[in-house]
């Protein structure tokens, strides 16, 4: 019998709204996940991709993580994700184990891939099967549409499913979505457990979580509750009094203010006084509909914008790289563009 910890989309170095306690929170998420791996005797964490925000971490990140993972002596295992794809590279330095060719753990055999288009995916799963390579745990970095309740979506569980239970996959461990999804389709389980801390306020609900999977005779799925920091939206024309009590006795969640017309001034004061995290969101009143709606998501705009660029630009192009680059680290854009003119000879004329 084996029993592994299933997770993904860390997102370290990620200084979410510019705030260093987001920072701290997205490491202290992390600890926690393999706290609770050692507490549940796992003998491996897999994780799905996307440990690191970008393919250009801190050095001061990738220190801490490396802190973190030695801390508790379990072996760990990985591929890489659409946010910090580089080769390896951050595996080999951070002393995890590829799941790019076939790994056998207690008689299990797992299987990675990388992050890819969608085109080359499928080109991997048919070459394994046409090679006969057997896999018990597939472990993927994509997006699927059955598995997540917005729009676009790599491929669907109709090919997926069948193609690898071919291969003898019992669970497939996925990344790349950050709420929580578990289906099991004609005997095959699968899972994204979501990222350990929201990276925008439409994760809220769906994050904080992990894995722990068993495989014997049949595959058992505990999904265990991080100590992730608690996100709450209030109305600011609401009665908030209840909530800042608890803020004035301790509580300090991350809380999203949703507003018209300069409201909530009293219980930003009251936010400030004791440290709390927020983000005001403006809600604009369509007169029309009588709906109010929020304005703008940074952070899942520049994934809808990251998810185009994927299936319309050729990933050999400059053009391919030097958006999804910035997408990567839209803080550095403008010196990634500087680096990219002067490559071409250009940078004298801007």
């Amino acid at each position: 019998m084996l029993k592994f910890t299933h997770c993904a989309d860390f997102h370290l170095d990620f200084k979410q709204y510019g705030l260093q306690q987001r920072y701290e929170d997205y490491f202290n998420t992390t600890e926690d996940i393999f706290i609770k791996s050692k507490e549940n005797n796992v003998d491996c964490i897999i994780i799905a991709g996307d440990i690191f925000n970008s393919k250009r971490p801190s050095g001061e990140s990738i220190k801490r993580f490396i802190e973190i993972k030695n801390k508790y002596k379990i072996p760990v295992y990985a591929i890489d994700g659409n946010h910090d794809k580089a080769g390896h590279a951050w595996l080999d330095i951070c002393g995890i184990g590829k799941l790019d060719k076939p790994v056998e753990i207690k008689g299990n055999v797992f299987l990675g891939i990388d992050y890819c288009r969608a085109n080359q995916f499928k080109e991997k799963l048919i070459e394994l099967d046409e090679n006969n390579i057997k896999v018990d745990v597939l472990v993927m970095h994509q997006a699927i549409s059955e598995m997540f309740d917005f729009g676009g979506g790599d491929f669907s569980t109709s090919w997926l499913v069948p193609a690898a239970k071919s291969l003898g996959v019992k669970y497939i461990a996925m990344g790349d979505i950050h709420r929580y999804s578990l289906k099991t389709i004609d005997g095959l389980s699968l899972s994204y457990p979501g990222s350990p801390e929201p990276t925008s306020v439409s994760q809220i609900g769906g994050t904080g979580f992990i894995n722990i999977v068993t495989l014997g005779d049949e595959v058992e799925i505990k999904k265990i509750t991080l100590n992730s920091r608690e996100f709450i939206r209030v109305r600011a024309s609401g009665d908030n009094t209840k909530l800042i009590r608890k803020i004035e006795q301790g509580y300090t969640p991350f809380v999203i203010i949703e507003y018209l017309n300069g409201e909530g001034l009293d219980l930003i004061g009251v936010l400030n006084e004791h440290g709390v995290m927020y983000q005001t969101r403006l809600l604009i009143d369509e007169e029309d509909s009588g709906e109010e709606k929020i304005v703008f998501d940074r952070y899942d705009a520049v994934k809808y914008v990251r998810q185009v660029t994927n299936k319309f630009f050729n990933e050999n192009t400059e053009e391919y790289s030097l958006t999804v680059a910035i997408l990567d680290d839209p803080e550095g854009g403008i010196d990634i563009m500087k680096e990219y003119l002067k490559t071409r000879g250009l940078l004298g004329s801007y």
